[in-house]
């Protein structure tokens, strides 16, 4: 795989990429994203920014002329009405995680639905039932991706809660009183930082809910191995990996910027890399 120094390419005509998130310094989006600018021979860089004031950073990047951003927690569901377009699967979702600018229009894109397709893909016949910790842009794109399923959603805000399970049509349970129920459900997701590199607290989802389910799909990729992964190969549960997300993803947005198409084993073989 090339590994080439960047400033060595870097001019005039560089187009710029970023990601938006805060915090930021977990992500891996920037050694992924400059590896398939290099494997690709684009004129390319992609960065990370952890704003505090979303809009004032769009109008910047706008301002300097990027080409387009993933956006990341908190800000998926903020950067809706700076969007002078969306796609339709956001219309649906109602969160958005990657940007182009378009000239002087901005348009919004989900790929974290294509994301948790992939994950998801070799276990979805089986999967009848779920349970998703969350209630922000990557659990409303789980909701999307699973809407012909039961689900319950657990939320530690509850008005954020209950209106995306009532949006949804899932049942409410309040994050308190999960450890007092065990729900019959076949797949655990979680779809909050909780477990994330950086984090304090290492997992928020009953020990008892894993113990009855049989799939868990934690989308945190960074650890990949999550304090939740641990007790779900404690407990011989199936595991469904962030990364296979993270990296699908990814893919997509960089297909979204580019018309290019990396494949996921293009994808796999950048994360072995950054990752040994």
């Amino acid at each position: 795989m090339p590994n080439e120094i960047l400033y060595r390419s870097v001019n005039a005509q560089t187009k710029l990429l970023c990601v938006l998130g805060n915090p930021i310094s977990h992500s891996f989006s920037p050694p992924v994203m400059n590896a398939l600018i290099s494997i690709y021979n684009l004129n390319f860089c992609y960065l990370a920014f952890a704003p505090n004031d979303l809009k004032k950073a769009i109008e910047g990047l706008k301002e300097i002329n990027f080409l387009g951003a993933n956006i990341t927690i908190p800000f998926k569901e903020n950067i809706l009405p700076l969007c002078d377009s969306v796609d339709q699967l956001v219309e649906e979702i109602k969160a958005i995680n990657t940007i182009w600018f378009d000239g002087e229009k901005l348009q919004g894109y989900n790929t974290d639905i294509d994301g948790i397709r992939s994950a998801l893909t070799d276990y979805i016949d089986q999967i009848g039932s779920y349970a998703v910790f969350g209630a922000g842009g990557a659990a409303r794109a789980l909701c999307v991706a699973l809407k012909n399923k039961n689900g319950i959603l657990v939320n530690r805000t509850e008005a954020k809660g209950k209106k995306l399970a009532e949006e949804f049509g899932l049942e409410y349970i309040s994050l308190t009183d999960s450890p007092k129920i065990v729900p019959d459900i076949d797949l655990i997701v979680n779809a909050t930082p909780v477990g994330m590199a950086g984090q304090t607290i290492s997992t928020i989802v009953p020990t008892s809910w894993i113990k009855k389910c049989t799939f868990v799909f934690d989308m945190v990729y960074n650890p990949s191995v999550t304090k939740l992964v641990e007790q779900a190969i404690e407990y011989h549960k199936n595991v469904i990996s962030g990364v296979k997300m993270f990296l699908s993803q990814a893919a997509k947005a960089f297909s979204t910027w580019t018309s290019l198409e990396p494949d996921l084993e293009i994808m796999r073989s950048i994360w072995r890399e950054i990752t040994n």
